[in-house]
């Protein structure tokens, strides 16, 4: 009689979890990450886009599904272009006031008018320059679909910078007028209700700006879907929300507290703190400041992370989900900062490796990959990527 203890049934194995795994290494890419330093160093950041294409290289090929690794085909020429266009919006933005008074609201207006049409040009270029199994990923969302979509978050935050740069410029281009008391009181008025209004619209932006990333992608011939309500992520929003504001109070208390101490101490001279008491209320109260950002920010990061997996599918055989959790992310983030500071910047490359190794293997895929079939073509523009990147917003899922 033949043994069939060891096979295996393929039906049985494609509806199994399956956990994504990274391979990376903190030694291995300490070696890329040195390497791509010192020679943007060198070549005065010229060769930051092909340090870029490295990066994502490793990190893309350490990153194992259904058998398969993933694979970057960008190149660092297409990520130049985007990037010194990107820069001069940058200075423009941030060092316009020297050349011209109102040159920081042309960028505002360039880079907050044009962002949709950045967002899709980043998302179709790195979905379309990434492959796995032989097949490229695709973007097809449209520049007119996402104004339509986003258009108004965007119009609100046009407003807001370009009010802001206006307070701003009132200052620094009337440095010999003494500010009036009324002055003040609209520039802290403004900068309020931007606050209030950035806290309300946030979370439904995240929401409705993660579906749109979503719900136009795809693998080959199959498309990807995720049905995310913003009622979700507004809630875990204003919970992150309540989170940081109860560690600022006790950041406040605690310093309040060693202030006083220090003044009552009896080894005190004339109520005069020492350097020690000084140095150790200042370590603990930055450090309690610290836990108010990145605490709830954890906290925010996983419920994203999490709603975005656990709703997402392609197609209809393969489903994921995501099984991140706040004490040990807040941990590594904590840990991970930690590190860096020490280190002076060298223990980065182990950072990077631990935040990526984490959040990925906390994926998993239900469904095979191998019945996929398509072709989508590489796309050459590297624009809207570099855009988002100098601006600090990541595009993508």
């Amino acid at each position: 009689m033949a043994d069939h203890t060891h096979e295996q049934d393929p039906n049985a194995q494609a509806d199994a979890w399956q956990q994504i795994k990274f391979t990376g290494s903190g030694l291995e890419f300490f070696k890329i990450w040195i390497v791509n330093l010192l020679l943007t160093l060198v070549t005065l950041g010229i060769y930051s886009a092909w340090a870029t294409v490295r990066t994502r290289r490793y990190f893309y090929g350490n990153t194992h599904v259904a058998g398969s690794r993933f694979d970057f085909h960008g190149t660092g020429l297409q990520i130049l272009v985007g990037r010194v266009i990107a820069l001069v919006l940058l200075l423009g933005w941030s060092q316009g006031h020297f050349i011209h008074p109102y040159l920081p609201i042309v960028c505002i207006a360039i880079v907050i008018g044009l962002f949709p049409w950045f967002m899709v040009r980043a998302l179709r270029f790195r979905m379309r320059n990434t492959s796995l199994h032989n097949l490229r990923f695709d973007f097809l969302g449209t520049s007119l679909y996402a104004y339509k979509l986003l258009g108004g978050y965007w119009a609100v935050l046009l407003a807001l910078s370009i009010g802001s740069v206006l307070f701003f410029s009132d200052f620094i281009n009337n440095p010999g007028e003494q500010p009036e008391v009324a002055d003040f009181t609209g520039f802290f008025l403004f900068m309020f209700l931007s606050m209030v209004i950035y806290v309300l619209i946030y979370p439904a932006f995240v929401c409705d700006s993660r579906k749109f990333y979503i719900n136009h992608a795809a693998f080959g011939d199959h498309r990807f879907s995720a049905q995310l309500a913003r009622r979700g992520f507004i809630g875990a929003f204003f919970r992150a929300l309540l989170m940081f504001v109860f560690f600022m109070v006790i950041a406040a208390v605690v310093g309040g507290v060693i202030a006083f101490s220090s003044q009552i101490h009896p080894f005190f001279d004339a109520g005069t703190p020492s350097t020690v008491t000084v140095f150790v209320g200042v370590i603990v109260v930055y450090g309690l400041f610290g836990l108010t950002s990145i605490v709830p920010a954890a906290y925010w990061q996983v419920f994203v992370f999490n709603a975005t997996f656990c709703y997402l599918q392609l197609g209809e055989n393969v489903k994921f989900k995501a099984m991140l959790a706040t004490k040990p992310f807040a941990w590594l983030l904590i840990s991970n900062l930690l590190m860096v500071l020490f280190s002076l910047g060298l223990a980065y490359p182990w950072a990077a490796i631990r935040l990526a190794k984490y959040k990925l293997e906390a994926i998993r895929c239900q469904g095979g990959f191998d019945s996929f079939e398509g072709a989508s073509t590489a796309d050459r523009n590297a624009l809207g990527e570099e855009v988002g990147s100098a601006f600090d917003v990541e595009f993508g899922f």
